[in-house]
């Protein structure tokens, strides 16, 4: 079984249930740059991860749904016990939940790692304090 784990900068998420938006605390803000990973399978035939994501908790499921992303199974020296991968803008802002799989070369898939949450927010941030009139210069 597969754990995720995300980070920003240096601060490390907490699984869902601990916090959330059910929890009553803010969902920490995460972006096109945030790197999720989570621990590397030791099977020898593994072949990829799968990335879901949903934007309601515990409505992901791999027998309904693609996955957003696919992530090959390659052993970095720098992290050779982990899997990292960055976020890329697929997906739209807000609040959104993600679970990994691992897939090995026979197309067997694992069951689904926990769900971890995050406030997405890829594009710049809304302009703010629109006016019309005229302007003293």
């Amino acid at each position: 079984m597969i754990r995720l784990m995300a980070m920003i900068n240096i601060v490390l998420f907490t699984i869902l249930g601990l916090w959330g938006p059910s929890s009553g605390q803010t969902v920490p803000l995460c972006g096109d740059a945030s790197p999720i990973q989570w621990d590397m399978n030791s099977e020898s035939d593994m072949a990829e991860y799968r990335v879901y994501t949903a934007t309601t908790a515990g409505t992901i499921n791999p027998a309904t749904q693609s996955p957003t992303w696919t992530v090959p199974h390659v052993i970095n020296p720098a992290t050779p016990n982990l899997i990292v991968y960055t976020l890329n803008a697929v997906i739209p802002d807000g609040i959104t939940y993600f679970a990994v799989a691992a897939r090995d070369t026979s197309s067997n898939q694992s069951g689904l790692s926990n769900e971890l949450v995050c406030n997405l927010q890829i594009g710049p941030s809304a302009p703010t304090n629109l006016v019309i009139g005229v302007f003293a210069p």
